[in-house]
């Protein structure tokens, strides 16, 4: 819960989003079905009051609580012109609605903008980079947003040596290749991919909805290819599928390397031991008894 004597520190600094359950509700801010306000909701109150259009609140009057009152926030502070959207998600995770906020920055950001890079950390060396890269960073200091984007990639791929960075990768599972080589994942992909790169060019409210109803397609149909994969999979083996073989066939869904049988026909070669076996072991091979 926000310590409301933070607002007076926030509203002296630097542009700040502020947002979560303030447990603060009040009829000047919104629905509120008792009518009535808490402590938190006059406080919030008082300071938008005593400090005009320096905290702009995002979400509009819906409440944000089963019980009808607004508990939750999203708030600019120093900066209350900036364009955003913002709304209450009708779905029920718990006894709170979800808000959902888009903030739109300057155009002057994305003058900083560089290419993107993509760098491979295995799980044992993460906590050797993040050590590195936090004590690099308290004796670091920038003069610009640009200066700062260069130096901290420059200062990862320092940190991320050649053995690290140029690993063998995960090989890819059979199982994600062979779904994602499936033609209704590639063609949903691809329309997928066309509405994202019209919702970049065009960031509207309405074509995030259709990128977000897209998206849900997408999930649903590699859901049934993943399920026909699966299918296809089990239908391959059966109760006399010998125990090598199966485990061989998941090593190769995991995307490891499946170890080949030491013999072509393993179970013919076992066979032809144990007739080996028998036949050493049986009472005509024992020595006449003196």
């Amino acid at each position: 819960m926000l310590d409301f004597s933070q607002l007076y520190e926030l509203a002296d600094g630097y542009p700040s989003l502020l947002m979560g359950d303030l447990n603060a509700y009040h009829y000047k801010l919104g629905d509120n079905a008792s009518g009535c306000s808490n402590n938190n909701g006059k406080k919030l109150v008082s300071f938008m009051e005593n400090n005009q259009d320096v905290l702009n609140i995002l979400n509009g009057p819906e409440p944000t609580h089963l019980q009808g009152n607004k508990l939750d926030y999203i708030c600019l502070i120093n900066d209350p012109a900036m364009s955003h959207h913002c709304e209450v998600v009708d779905t029920l995770t718990s006894d709170h609605f979800g808000v959902y906020g888009e903030i739109l920055l300057p155009d002057t950001v994305r003058r900083h903008s560089i290419s993107r890079k993509r760098l491979c950390v295995p799980k044992k060396h993460e906590q050797r980079i993040r050590e590195q890269m936090n004590n690099w960073y308290k004796h670091y200091t920038a003069s610009s947003t640009e200066e700062f984007n260069t130096d901290i990639i420059h200062q990862l791929e320092s940190k991320i040596n050649t053995k690290v960075r140029h690993g063998k990768r995960n090989t890819m599972s059979e199982m994600k290749r062979w779904y994602n080589s499936d033609e209704a994942v590639q063609r949903i992909d691809r329309q997928y991919k066309k509405i994202k790169h019209q919702w970049q060019n065009n960031p509207t409210h309405n074509n995030l909805t259709i990128l977000k109803r897209m998206g849900h397609q997408v999930q649903d149909v590699k859901k049934k290819a993943r399920e026909k994969y699966w299918t296809s999979f089990l239908q391959s083996m059966d109760h006399r599928t010998p125990l090598a073989e199966v485990s061989r066939k998941i090593k190769i869904v995991q995307g490891k390397k499946a170890s080949s049988p030491l013999h072509p026909d393993a179970t013919k070669k076992s066979n032809e031991l144990m007739q080996e076996w028998a036949d050493a072991s049986s009472y005509d091979c024992l020595p006449l008894q003196v």
